[in-house]
Formats: structure tokens, C-alpha cells, sequence
């Protein structure tokens, strides 16, 4: 594993849907969470400003609570279920995930581990931004998520 790093993130404007999902549904959950919130940012003539994300808000149980969004270049005023919603806007401990989403909890208990080494807390969700798309990319190797965890 790579190293962590501490990064200064801008704020991002978002476009997201609280969703929520068990571990064996969030692939189907997160498909119907993306593809809506991307066709209200189209209706709304928005213009996409980087690659979909998922900004988790409760992990551990039986039950993942978290938002689909896509970034977007100016404030969303909302779409139905799809709400404005930002991420970033302060310091983060980031991370870039090389390989299938099943291991992506592995990086996320080193990530907090090692936030533990430095001496820091973390200071709300974090979040994760899909670099690959699996419909374009068939080998779940090659999927590149980037991680970011704000910090205080």
C-alpha cells in the first residue's frame, strides 16, 4: 500500500441522493443512486465537474447509510430526491485505491489507523471518487478510487 497523505481539499459543490444499502445490495443501490442524480444534473443543464463519488455516513452495521453525488461546477438547487450537498473544504487525509471495491474496507482500516499514528482525529464523512468506470473497465484490478477522509 501506497502512502497516505494530508492535503488541503477545496470545497466541491454536489448534486447527491442519500441512499442506504446492505454490503451484498450497495452495487445495485449505488447504480440507481448515481444515474439519478447524474439525470437531475442533466435536466438542470448543470455541468458535471469531476467523476461520481460516495460520501458514507454510517458503516459497521448491517446497513451502509451514504450519498451518491456527482461534483458540479456551481451550487445545485435540487431535483426531487437529488439535493445540493458539498464535500472537502478543509484538510484530508487522501489515499488512491488501486484494485476491485471489495477491498476497498481494507484501505479504509489502514487509512484510520493511520490517522491514529499522526495523531489526528477524523472531522466528518468521507468520501470515495470512482476514477474507473466499471462499465468501460472489465477488470476490477484495474479500478482506481481515490479516497479522502476529512481530518482534524
Amino acid at each position: 500500500m501506497s502512502e497516505f497523505e494530508i492535503r488541503d481539499v477545496p470545497s466541491q459543490h454536489t448534486a447527491a441522493i442519500a441512499v442506504s444499502a446492505t454490503t451484498e445490495d450497495i452495487s445495485e443501490v449505488m447504480g440507481e443512486g448515481f444515474s439519478k442524480a447524474f439525470d437531475a444534473v442533466t435536466r438542470a443543464g448543470a455541468t458535471p465537474a469531476g467523476p461520481p463519488l460516495a460520501r458514507y455516513f454510517a458503516f459497521g452495521g448491517p446497513t451502509l447509510a451514504f450519498e451518491c453525488a456527482i461534483p458540479v461546477a456551481a451550487p445545485f438547487a435540487g431535483d426531487g430526491e437529488v439535493k445540493p450537498s458539498s464535500v472537502g473544504g478543509g484538510p484530508c487525509v487522501v489515499y488512491t485505491h488501486v484494485g476491485p471495491y471489495a477491498t476497498l474496507r481494507e484501505t479504509w482500516e489502514a487509512m484510520l489507523a493511520w490517522i491514529g499514528e499522526q495523531g489526528r482525529t477524523s472531522a466528518g464523512p468521507g468520501w470515495e471518487s470512482y476514477l474507473t468506470d466499471p462499465g468501460a473497465e472489465p477488470d476490477p484490478a484495474k479500478y482506481v478510487t481515490e479516497i479522502y477522509l476529512p481530518v482534524e
